[in-house]
């Protein structure tokens, strides 16, 4: 695979105790970044919060992200 273009790395949005990932706001998220013009999108990237996720919640947003995105496309 050859990468080009903006590729943008998503915040993670948590409900609002943060308790949990807010799948609304990731699909949300992802939305309006693809609709801005980027390329492709990077979830747990490099925003912060990655290094206070566990193992599981990584997998949930890169999870929940393919599939929307599935979806979308």
């Amino acid at each position: 695979m050859e990468l080009h273009g903006l590729l943008s790395a998503l915040a993670t949005p948590f409900t609002p105790g943060g308790e949990s990932v807010n799948e609304q706001g990731l699909r949300d998220l992802i939305d309006r970044t693809i609709s801005g013009g980027v390329h492709g999108i990077v979830p747990n990237g490099s925003t912060g919060e990655f290094p206070t996720m566990s193992h599981d919640e990584r997998k949930h947003v890169q999870g929940g992200a393919d599939l929307h995105l599935r979806r979308v496309d």
